[in-house]
């Protein structure tokens, strides 16, 4: 098996040496307040550097398919993974789909998800989010 620096060339900020390591700290009332790093306020830039890992493409694929009425999907999902596993990752891709999903439907990304879930363009959806750990009972 090769070495991954002979298979995977570094995303341009790694291999400067100016990577912000403050963009792993994902916050969905940041994304949605478009506050936060661009990583992951833009939907274009969240799409081009998030690996679809498997997981990620059947919670996706299977909202889509809720949403279009195919079935497929659970009314509530429950996402359950330790720290670091991947949930909130989970909520700003399904928040970036549905709010943008088709400005980026030309993306390889959401092809794939779209593949996945059958289909060939994003439902439209009103979203609504609620963090609740964000949330202010005082002033609403």
């Amino acid at each position: 098996m090769k070495p991954w620096t002979q298979v995977v060339t570094p995303h341009v900020d790694i291999r400067t040496g100016k990577l912000d390591e403050s963009v792993f700290a994902a916050d969905l009332s940041d994304v949605v307040a478009d506050r936060g790093p661009l990583e992951y306020r833009d939907a274009e830039t969240f799409f081009r550097k998030t690996f679809p890992t498997q997981g990620l493409v059947n919670v996706l694929s299977a909202v889509l398919g809720r949403l279009s009425g195919k079935g497929g999907g659970e009314g509530v999902m429950q996402i359950q993974t330790p720290f670091g596993g991947g949930k909130t990752h989970s909520l700003i891709a399904l928040y970036h789909l549905l709010k943008h999903g088709q400005e980026l439907e030309a993306s390889t990304a959401i092809k794939d998800i779209l593949a996945k879930a059958g289909m060939q363009k994003v439902p439209q959806a009103s979203v609504v989010t609620f963090v609740g750990t964000a949330a202010d009972a005082l002033e609403g």
